[in-house]
């Protein structure tokens, strides 16, 4: 085996310990995607995540991040995966508006993608 692929099956299996519960025991749901965002629903719990894709390798996420999902007057809590940090959020005008801190903006030691957890 090459090192090099060694290592990206590293950052794989890291990647899966932290966001792996979006895509374990989930289905795809609509609205499917937006933009750079792709939503899948947990087949076991009213949990839906929010995967927010990344061009490069480490997220850099923006000052706030807008969610079209049915609902939003259910939602209970939008968390973060891979951090302890709180993030803030509303429901409105059909949408959740979620307002990362600048702490998680960049910097934020995730890979690939940021999972926001929406519970309901």
């Amino acid at each position: 085996m090459h090192w090099g692929t060694y290592s990206r099956l590293q950052q794989i299996g890291s990647w899966i310990k932290v966001n792996g519960e979006g895509i374990y025991n989930s289905t795809s749901i609509a609205p499917y995607s937006e933009e750079n965002i792709y939503y899948t629903k947990s087949t076991v719990s009213n949990t839906i995540y929010a995967f927010v894709t990344s061009p490069k390798d480490d997220v850099v996420l923006p000052g706030s991040v807008t969610l079209h999902l049915k609902d939003i007057n259910n939602v209970k809590n939008v968390t973060l995966l891979g951090t302890a940090k709180k993030v803030k959020w509303r429901g409105a005008n059909g949408a959740i508006n979620i307002t990362v801190p600048v702490a998680l903006q960049n910097n934020n030691g995730l890979t690939q993608a940021a999972v926001f957890k929406i519970k309901y």
